[in-house]
């Protein structure tokens, strides 16, 4: 018995876990994989022996950090799109006696980066409220009940997710209100507080450093406060700790005024595009728990067909939108089957839905007015590069890069893209890390461009005569990037309120 205990750490250690086919709920398959039991649907298969391991990856990884192990086995629901799993309400504890749920949900996101973060800090936040409220405390321990979103969630994204350049973008501005909904505890889930959040653990974490961070999340369980962990840890008040927290957001910010706050607009826009008369503008909101679509024109702003409940947006879902040359709209929705793309066209008398059998789509791109491009997560797990022809809605598969190939282009006749590095290893938070690498096709085959890489892509391709420009982040610094074809190196550049349109 000893032997082949030695010997099944050993294959963890060198192959990582074993993957066991399980019972599950009706409609649903099962797979275990170490600590953690996956569901998921079928046709899921290569997806959730994926999540599975980057879930008992993250298991291993903070319980040796915190030298505590949950009892029994953790649930991870891997919903087939981001509707279905928005249909899902979030558990919320009911009282001192009920245990946290076991069941964790994610659903998978545009790219494997991006899906890997999901179900790593949601595992976390799942072993950090049986850390508060599990068996042996649950009677005289009722942190978990009364604890702010930003300590135990702002960990849980930081360890989960990394700190990003879409966080320092988020954080230029940060509005006064956001402060004092998080003081009053009103704050609703965003991506805006979930930056916040994450914002004051990074700090800490630059400043004492990891095992400290572990001191205060354990002082929280034998105190049960939170403000009194961050006096016996760090001999911080709540008033030093937010004095701190604020001066460290002052470094990121790269002026006094928030262009987002201009024309009436306000973080509540989730994805925007202008057309290329400089005049017509659309954009996604987040209202009322549902993604809605709008087109502002001279004559006024009108609301698109497709709008679908989002009930919490501590997630953000990919809504790629894109103008052609003469003025056609493109923009992606969801429906239970999966992603939808709807067409506009000036002068036209209705709107094309075309369904496209996608999980989720990360970028769109016009190659001209009847041909789109378009990147997005396939039933096998995969971010290929396809072609849309119009009007028959035809889609076919065009390439597929060793990786995770992002926002598509075609430039001067030929495809570029922005690549990411395969992100199925077993190493999320550092591949979240990892730069993004702009690549061209040829030869049937995609190659690496001679540009720099990228710490964080955003916005699309912006596309002129002799060149070209992405609101991307060479220098992990937040701010747009132009490369011109004559020198293929990138330079400074700036636009007053470009970024809130591309």
């Amino acid at each position: 018995m000893r032997s082949a205990i030695l010997l099944g750490a050993l294959l963890w250690a060198q192959t990582g876990p074993f993957l066991t086919y399980v019972a599950a709920p009706r409609g649903w398959q099962g797979l275990e994989v170490g600590p953690v039991v996956v569901w998921y649907v079928r046709g899921q298969e290569g997806l959730a022996r994926q999540v599975g391991l980057w879930a008992a990856d993250a298991h291993r990884e903070i319980t040796g950090l915190l030298e505590f192990v949950p009892e029994g086995k953790f649930i991870v629901r891997l919903h087939p799109s981001p509707y279905a799993w928005g249909q899902q309400p979030p558990w919320e504890p009911q009282g001192s006696l009920v245990s946290p749920s076991r069941i964790i949900e994610v659903y998978p996101a545009a790219t494997r980066a991006a899906t890997a973060a999901l179900v790593r800090s949601h595992l976390i936040a799942a072993i950090l409220q049986h850390l508060y409220f599990s068996e042996g405390v649950r009677l005289q321990n009722r942190t978990l009940l009364y604890m702010p979103p930003w300590f135990l969630w702002g960990f849980a994204y930081f360890w989960g997710e990394g700190w990003t350049a879409e966080d320092i973008t988020r954080l230029q501005t940060p509005p006064e209100k956001a402060f004092e909904a998080i003081y009053a505890r009103t704050a609703r889930p965003s991506p805006l507080y979930r930056s916040l959040y994450k914002s004051l653990w990074y700090s800490l974490y630059r400043t004492y450093g990891q095992r400290k961070l572990i001191d205060i999340l354990y002082m929280a369980r034998l105190t049960r406060s939170v403000s009194e962990a961050f006096s016996l840890t760090l001999n911080l008040s709540e008033e030093e700790l937010t004095e701190k927290w604020r001066a460290f957001l002052q470094l990121l910010q790269s002026s006094a005024s928030d262009p987002s706050e201009e024309g009436g607009f306000r973080r509540g826009v989730l994805s925007a595009a202008v057309a290329p008369d400089g005049v017509q503008r659309a954009y996604a909101l987040w209202q009322k728990a549902y993604v809605r679509y709008y087109l502002e024109t001279e004559e006024g702003t009108y609301e698109l067909p497709g709008r679908w409940p989002w009930p919490e947006t501590y997630h953000e879902p990919e809504l790629p939108m894109a103008f052609s040359p003469q003025g056609q709209l493109a923009w992606v929705a969801y429906e239970m089957e999966g992603a939808v793309l709807w067409i506009w066209t000036p002068g036209a008398s209705a709107y094309q839905r075309v369904p496209l059998g996608l999980r989720s789509v990360q970028a769109i791109f016009w190659q001209d007015e009847r041909t789109l491009l378009l990147t997005g997560l396939n039933e096998a797990g995969q971010m290929p590069l396809y072609t849309l022809s119009l009007p028959q809605g035809a889609l076919r598969k065009h390439s597929q890069a060793e990786g995770d190939l992002l926002f598509p282009a075609w430039i001067r006749g030929e495809y570029r893209a922005a690549w990411q590095p395969d992100t199925g290893r077993l190493a999320p938070l550092g591949v979240l890390w990892e730069p993004y690498r702009p690549v061209r096709y040829s030869a049937d085959r995609w190659i690496a461009d001679t540009f720099p890489p990228f710490y964080g892509v955003g916005g699309g391709w912006i596309v002129a005569d002799t060149q070209w420009a992405t609101l991307s982040d060479v220098k992990a610094e937040g701010h747009p990037w132009i490369f011109r074809s004559d020198t293929m190196y990138p330079s400074g550049w700036s636009t007053t309120g470009l970024a809130r349109w591309v």
